[in-house]
């Protein structure tokens, strides 16, 4: 029985180092491609060319603003790190990773969503995992074992033990790694500048006016004191964007100092929709010239 115990014991320790090995492994693919927003920052900017602004948002950021139309308007340089499914903590976290990963920036262009007005959860976000390759950093670290809960915990045990994570996250990172071996500059749906574009389908295929709903709201978060305090000791100031909906206009109430762009209710046909709260091309194209217009006297100033 002590043989066999041995045995099995010498087993569950190689199964154990080749797991983990696999995971390092998985992990450096990751952080030498560009197939998450994080990774492609680092990996295909100089930190010593500053950017003029960067903007951060859930997918409403992320197919609302085109930084390169902005650009052409402004002659400015931009970048977009806007990624889907995540609030208003995970892209506090972006912001940390832009600086600590040395850039630097005038402006952070904050794309802020109705839920995120008044407050946030602290739950992890569904696309969290897509820093999980920059872990061993303490910023990162300290994001993930703040918000984890359970008995299991992946990205706590993650940064001692990879295989935890990569086990668990099998499908949303070790699967992603192994194509990063063939193709490592991949993007995984956004383009050279961080932007990605929604096709010009619409709900509605008539080219209809639209009816608005005015709804009060206050912008009250206390996490959005966090976020310009921490700005302001990077140098950089934060603007508030509220991107168009398809039949919502919001009067907003602000108790946040920061700028406030409020178009929500600027595009008046349902032609510039995807949906109900994306814009597709021909949206995008007209959200991005009406920002660019009022982003123009702030970056004056």
């Amino acid at each position: 029985m002590k043989k066999f115990l041995i045995q099995l014991s010498k087993y569950f320790l190689i199964i154990a180092l080749i797991a983990n090995l696999l995971s390092l492994i998985s992990n450096f693919l990751l952080k030498r491609s560009s197939i998450f927003k994080a990774s492609f920052l680092v990996n295909n900017f100089d930190p010593e060319q500053a950017f003029d602004y960067f903007i951060i948002g859930s997918s409403r950021g992320l197919t609302s603003i085109g930084s390169e139309e902005i650009d052409q308007k402004l002659t400015t340089r931009g970048i977009n790190l806007s990624q889907d499914d995540t609030g208003l903590p995970s892209q506090l976290l972006m912001a940390k990773h832009f600086f600590e990963s040395g850039f630097r920036a005038s402006y952070c262009i904050l794309v802020l969503d109705e839920p995120d007005f008044e407050h946030s959860s602290m739950q992890i976000n569904d696309n969290d995992y897509r820093m999980a390759p920059y872990l061993q950093r303490d910023y990162i670290y300290d994001y993930f074992r703040e918000r984890e809960r359970g008995i299991i915990r992946p990205y706590t045990l993650g940064k001692y033990v990879p295989a935890v994570l990569y086990s668990y996250y099998n499908t949303e990172l070790f699967i992603p790694s192994l194509f990063t071996l063939f193709r490592p500059t991949y993007r995984h749906r956004f383009d050279q500048y961080g932007n990605y574009t929604y096709p010009d389908s619409q709900l509605n295929p008539e080219n209809e006016s639209l009816k608005f709903i005015q709804v009060q709201k206050k912008i009250s978060n206390t996490l959005l004191y966090e976020f310009e305090e921490y700005l302001r000791t990077r140098g950089c100031q934060l603007i508030l964007y509220v991107a168009p909906y398809e039949n919502r206009e919001l009067i907003i109430q602000q108790e946040v100092k920061a700028p406030l762009i409020n178009h929500s209710s600027t595009l008046l046909e349902n032609s510039y929709f995807y949906d109900p709260i994306h814009l597709n091309e021909k949206g995008k194209l007209e959200a991005s010239s009406l920002l660019a217009k009022e982003l123009q006297p702030l970056f004056q100033k």
